[in-house]
């Protein structure tokens, strides 16, 4: 393929509503004000060089490094993929050809190199742009224009076609058509008989991806039965904030009752435990009450009463290692036991 020519320009038009146009539109709300940066950088990238770019990895890595500080190129293929998506640069040629560019792109480049007197035509591999579509546009003329130009700009006033651009506007019907053609879109027709713009689009969208099909259509239906001054996205994300705030305190309540009966069995459990010891420790207690005076009785007595089990417990094991240490002591101490009550 024979290299195409490549003539860059110094400046290139801005429509005043190009921040209205729709694809522009869902790249603010998809990326934010760094989206749109993006967009215009990529433009004056093309425009520099001519009427479209290279583009691949290393192409946006160079492009990000040059032309932002704190951008990623990943967030930049990003951007890039929704243009190429929303049809702001044309993706077939893209895929053909690895080039960014598109018809508008193609025009207002002839338009700018006739206005130049400069030789130069597209690559018919890729050109968007028919023969009599090239007429230029006065309201893309620069104001340097010299003063023996001017007749030459007023005859081409009279002469510029009146015919409007029926392809591209039936590219903007097709992806408008596209637009609500979508479940979000169709949430307007159905409960509010209206068509929402794209912006609107994209935050029932989110809506949609966030809280569920189902819960956006019953705050539609919400917002339909207070009336039309209810039926915008403000109602309805209030109508969420509500939903969300009462599925939080809902979750809340029963997060705590979990742990009142969590706490509950665990106290449960706990008595049936020391009930448990305090049965076995009495058994115990009775097996060497006999090698005990009344004193150690009534303390040992005590502890079990009181639930003081640990105590009761440790004075118990001592007796009764001392009663397997000393087979005799149980002998004595019904000796000593017998001879006190002798004396007294």
């Amino acid at each position: 393929m024979a290299r195409p020519v490549k003539e860059g320009l110094e400046y290139f038009p801005l429509d005043i509503d190009f921040f209205d146009d729709p694809k522009i539109l869902f790249i603010e709300n998809l990326f934010g004000e760094k989206g749109e940066l993006v967009v215009v950088k990529l433009l004056t990238w093309i425009y520099r060089n001519g009427y479209y770019c290279e583009w691949n990895d290393e192409i946006c890595l160079l492009f990000t490094k040059k032309s932002f500080s704190n951008f990623k190129p990943s967030f930049v293929q990003e951007v890039t993929a929704e243009l190429l998506k929303r049809g702001f640069f044309n993706e077939s040629v893209f895929k053909r050809f690895g080039i960014l560019t598109s018809k508008g792109i193609q025009k207002r480049w002839l338009n700018a190199i006739k206005r130049s007197k400069r030789s130069a035509e597209i690559n018919s591999e890729f050109n968007l742009v028919s023969s009599e579509e090239t007429n230029i546009n006065e309201e893309e003329t620069p104001l340097k224009l010299e003063e023996s130009t001017q007749s030459k700009v007023k005859q081409s006033k009279v002469n510029k076609s009146k015919v409007k651009d029926i392809k591209e506007e039936e590219t903007d019907n097709n992806f408008l058509e596209k637009v609500f053609e979508t479940e979000p879109a169709k949430l307007f027709i159905m409960y509010w008989r209206r068509n929402p713009s794209p912006h609107e689009v994209f935050e029932v969208k989110k809506l949609i991806e966030d809280h569920g099909i189902e819960d956006v259509k019953n705050s539609f239906h919400k917002a339909m039965e207070q009336g039309s001054e209810k039926m915008n996205i403000a109602y309805v994300k209030g109508i969420f904030k509500n939903l969300l705030k009462e599925r939080f305190d809902l979750e809340q309540k029963e997060r705590k009752q979990l742990e009142m009966k969590e706490a509950e069995s665990d106290r449960k459990k706990d008595a049936k435990i020391i009930s448990q010891k305090y049965q076995e420790l009495w058994s115990r207690f009775r097996k060497i009450k006999d090698l005990l005076t009344p004193l150690e009785q009534d303390r040992l007595i005590q502890f079990l009463n009181t639930n003081q089990l640990d105590k009761a417990e440790t004075k118990i094991a001592e007796l009764e290692n001392e009663s397997k240490d000393q087979p005799e002591i149980k002998t004595r101490t019904v000796e000593s036991l017998a001879l006190s009550m002798k004396i007294s």
